[in-house]
């Protein structure tokens, strides 16, 4: 008998869901394609989403269930949307009743006509040690699971500080996701560098909406405004 009072209580972690199916490779060489119903409507143009890819370590060694030592996340950014089935023009000709009351009435399937071909232009698994992201130069296998970039992973890949650190400067947030949740955070010296008071530096691989101008810029406009 195993005593429950010897068992390690299990870590309660988030539970990752895929939100799309690869289809397969895109229009060129860096870009493949997935499709999704995208049920909660979150995957907008410029959205991050990731694949999973498996590599053995320098040893070559597996472990005992036949998985390789370890797993990258390869980056992507969503370029296209299109549907895949769209609902018949019938059902679109009176704009007071719902498609899909219509197609319900006819015992038409309305989730067939929420599927969309996403296409996705591949960023690359972040290198840590480089600070940059490396291409694996091959699109995912049809039906591998895509998954949606957590904001966790996008505010460390993304920025070249973390917000709070010596030397940094946050100068906005990711544009696709909510106010503050993935701040983009740049060096000082990034700043500094800009060409003028209220310019900013580009964010490479994203777009962001900009905070609140700095107090310094913010009098040097009206010290010019006053002359």
């Amino acid at each position: 008998m195993i005593d429950p009072a010897h068992i390690a209580p299990s870590i309660s972690r988030p539970i990752r869901k895929p939100v799309g199916i690869t289809k397969g490779p895109g229009e060129s060489t860096h870009e493949y394609t997935f499709v999704s119903r995208d049920d909660a409507q979150e995957l907008k143009n410029g959205e991050y989403v990731y694949y999973e890819l498996s590599e053995p370590d320098e040893s070559g060694l597996t472990r005992l269930d036949g998985a390789s030592a370890f797993t990258r996340r390869v980056l992507g950014r969503i370029i296209k949307r299109v549907p895949l089935k769209l609902y018949p023009d019938t059902f679109l000709a009176e704009p007071e009743i719902s498609p899909a009351q219509v197609a319900a009435m006819v015992g038409y399937d309305a989730r067939a006509n929420e599927l969309f071909e996403l296409h996705v232009a591949i960023m690359g698994y972040y290198e840590q040690a480089t600070g940059s992201f490396i291409n694996p130069w091959i699109p995912p296998q049809s039906g591998k699971q895509i998954f949606l970039a957590d904001d966790e992973m996008l505010a460390t890949i993304l920025s070249r500080k973390r917000a709070g650190q010596n030397g940094s400067a946050t100068i906005g947030s990711l544009l696709t996701r909510a106010p503050e949740a993935v701040p983009i955070v740049l060096s000082v010296k990034d700043l500094v560098s800009s060409k003028g008071p209220g310019e900013y530096p580009s964010c490479h691989h994203c777009q962001y909406r900009r905070r609140q101008e700095l107090p310094r810029q913010r009098h040097h406009r009206r010290t010019h405004a006053a002359l």
